[in-house]
């Protein structure tokens, strides 16, 4: 919610609603829902409802069609660099020589963590970052199955509000 207030991402709040539906979905059980927390999630929902709405109108970031072609240059290089990419860092260099956008906005990244990934470190890096969110989905699925079942419905929501923000930021 906060950086959806300082940042005006559509893309947060997007991972924000992803999470909190996942934590709704594996607490229902659990759900106590008070006077207080009704309250909380009407100020937020007041607070936040009208940022999106003017976001959509007279959005900040730039169109889905200048995120297609910061996909399709990270794409493209990663073909180019399969095996190890071009380098951590040099996501621009390879935007300066492929695309070939209508503004001179230089990116430095590719507003999606995987395919950032897959073009700077190639598929050693997908089978790192692979790795990690496999040991993380089987530590949270460990914790639930010992009884930690609020904090590991946490650490998923916080999870799947990280994975779907990496989609298009």
């Amino acid at each position: 919610a906060v950086a959806l207030v300082f940042t005006g991402s559509r893309t947060t709040f997007l991972a924000m609603a992803a999470g909190a539906g996942v934590l709704a979905i594996l607490q229902v059980q659990q759900l106590h829902l008070t006077r207080k927390h009704i309250l909380i999630g009407i100020v937020v929902a007041v607070t936040l409802l009208p940022l999106l709405i003017l976001q959509s109108e007279h959005p900040t970031h730039a169109p889905a069609s200048t995120r297609e072609d910061l996909w399709r240059v990270a794409a493209i290089t990663f073909s180019q660099h399969p095996l190890m990419g071009i380098g951590p860092e040099r996501y621009r260099v390879a935007f300066r020589e492929l695309a070939q956008l209508i503004h001179n906005t230089n990116h430095t990244h590719a507003h999606n963590t995987y395919l950032q990934i897959a073009a700077e470190t190639g598929v050693l890096g997908l089978i790192a970052l692979g790795t990690l969110i496999v040991s993380a989905a089987s530590r949270i699925w460990q914790a639930f199955g010992s009884g930690y079942k609020y904090g590991a419905s946490m650490a998923a929501a916080l999870m799947v509000g990280f994975l779907a923000h990496g989609m298009l930021d």
